[in-house]
């Protein structure tokens, strides 16, 4: 993605401590230009707080990003945030996923 210009988040509900240590443990921190906590927001998913202000932190708008979740509340958010087809669980809808990024 970084190689073709896409900028790149986390945004979860957990706690910085959790977000570092799995970045830290799988080596994927660098694949990231923005991430976004629990410690951001006033409100944890299911409400789109955290996918609002990371993408507006990336100089996004809603209807130009995509959201991998792996959680009902956090497909519930990404929803929310105006861009009702661009929450999924990839491995449940890997086609949905490819046509999003392919602009279909």
């Amino acid at each position: 993605l970084k190689a073709h210009g896409v900028k790149t988040a986390v945004a979860t509900s957990a706690p910085v401590e959790n977000l570092e240590f799995v970045l830290d443990a799988l080596s994927l921190r660098p694949y990231f230009d923005l991430l976004f906590d629990i410690s951001h927001v006033e409100e944890p998913k299911p409400a789109p707080e955290v996918y609002l202000r990371a993408i507006r932190e990336l100089g996004a708008t809603p209807a130009e990003a995509v959201v991998f979740e792996d959680s009902r509340p956090g497909i519930q958010a990404g929803r929310a945030q105006a861009n009702p087809r661009n929450a999924s669980r990839p491995r449940k809808h890997r086609q949905q996923v490819f046509d999003i990024l392919h602009g279909k």
